[in-house]
């Protein structure tokens, strides 16, 4: 059971990205509207707070996005700052 975890961050003078990429998913792939509920896990019971958590802080801050997806085997998550100095 392969897999590798990918991290790119870029940074401008007006924009940070951070993008995220886990090769391995296991099956079945996750729900991507689930994702974001409280103690939804495809890794078991007790798990399920971690994307919860990130989509509450990101929510606080109206200068930072984020996109999730699933392209093949993988799952992408993009951070995007905006309104650096």
């Amino acid at each position: 059971m392969a897999f590798s975890i990918w991290v790119m961050v870029m940074f401008s003078s007006s924009i940070s990205t951070v993008i995220w990429r886990d090769s391995y998913l296991k099956l079945p792939r996750p729900d991507l509207i689930k994702i974001w509920q409280e103690g939804y896990s495809t890794k078991g019971s007790g798990r399920g707070i971690g994307l919860s958590n990130y989509q509450n802080i990101i929510r606080k801050y109206p200068n930072v996005t984020q996109e999730t997806k699933i392209e093949g085997d993988n799952f992408l998550q993009t951070l995007i700052l905006l309104g650096n100095k």
